[in-house]
C-alpha cells in the first residue's frame, strides 16, 4: 500500500465515514495479525531504534 492510498482512505475519516479507529485497523491491525497469524515470530527479530 502506497502513501497515496493511505491519505486517501484517510480522507474517510476526515468526512467522519470511518473511525480512527478503524483506519488504524484498516492501516496496520489487520495486516500485523494476518503475518503473526502465519507465523508468531515474524516479528521477533524486528530491531526498532530509539531516539
Amino acid at each position: 500500500m502506497t502513501i497515496a492510498v493511505a491519505a486517501n482512505i484517510y480522507k474517510f475519516v476526515e468526512k467522519e465515514i470511518i473511525s480512527k479507529a478503524d483506519f488504524r485497523d484498516f492501516i496496520f491491525t489487520n495486516l500485523a495479525t494476518l503475518y503473526v497469524k502465519k507465523n508468531p515470530n515474524f516479528f521477533k527479530e524486528l530491531l526498532l531504534r530509539r531516539k
